[in-house]
This record gives C-alpha cells, structure tokens and sequence, in this order.
C-alpha cells in the first residue's frame, strides 16, 4: 500500500516536472493582409498623447491593418522612438514579452529576421511578415529559433 502510494506521487511529480518544461504551443496564424499605399496616424498603447504618421506599407502598418479586420490586437510602445525612430511591439494578442523567461517578439519578413525595429521595416505585395514569439540568448539578445512559442504570419496581398 505505501509503495503504491509513494509509486503514484512520483508519477504526479513526472508529470508536473514535464508540463512545467515542455512548452504548449499556444497559436500559429496566417492571414492574407491588402495593404494600400499611405500613411496612418498611430498611438502607441503607452503614450495616448502622442500621434505619429506611420506608412501603411511596413510591419507596423500591416499589424495596424490585421488589427482593423480584427484578425489580431497588438500594443505597441514608443519607449525607444527618440533613440531609434522606431516602435516596440509590446504583445500579440494578449502574448507580451517574457523578460524573466527570456521571451519576446522578433520580426521577419520572408523568413529573414529585421533589422530595424518596428515601423521601419519596409513591405510589399507578395511579401510575407512573420511575428515570431521565442525565447532569446541573454548575452547576444538573437532569439533561440528551436522552439516556437507562437507566430503570425501576414501575407501583403
């Protein structure tokens, strides 16, 4: 009876240990996004105050766009706007970055990780942009690409 006892306790030990260090992958989507040529204002979600003229034709504006056909909802932040010229994207769909797990967001376009930050990164028709949600190196700040947590994939049409 005890050895029973202790036999399933470590079963429900194995298990927890496992839910806790295999990550659920949450949600992959892929949506087709017309974006047409222009500019649009944008608030980011920390600065009601502020207003910035942004080109539909980037990253920024085909978040803006999928959020508008309620595909997705997003916040972004112009924490590092005087620095860079650019926004933080913040979340995606309620999924926000994960400093003390070492996750956030990184962007792509055609499976080649940006360069700039968001709102910088120019797009066209037939070009894909990808959000991805992975955890990142510390030290070298690049996302460790071999576990995807989420991703949104939109397709400029």
């Amino acid at each position: 009876m005890k050895t029973e006892l202790i036999g399933k306790i470590a079963i429900v030990a194995l298990l927890a240990v496992a839910l806790l260090t295999v990550p659920a992958f949450a949600w992959e989507i892929e949506e087709d996004i017309d974006l047409e040529v222009g500019t649009f204002s944008f608030i980011p979600s920390n600065n009601a105050s502020a207003s910035y003229t942004v080109d539909r034709m980037t990253d920024l504006g085909a978040l803006q766009a999928a959020e508008d056909d309620n595909i997705l909802t997003f916040n972004a932040t112009d924490y590092w706007y005087d620095d860079y010229g650019s926004f933080y994207l913040v979340d995606i769909n309620g999924v926000s970055d994960d400093y003390a797990n070492n996750k956030a967001w990184f962007i792509y376009i055609d499976n080649v990780k940006t360069s700039y930050g968001l709102g910088l990164n120019d797009v066209e028709e037939d070009q894909t942009i990808q959000f991805r949600y992975y955890e990142y190196n510390t030290t070298t700040w690049e996302p460790i690409t071999t576990t995807k947590y989420h991703e949104m994939d939109l397709n400029i049409i």
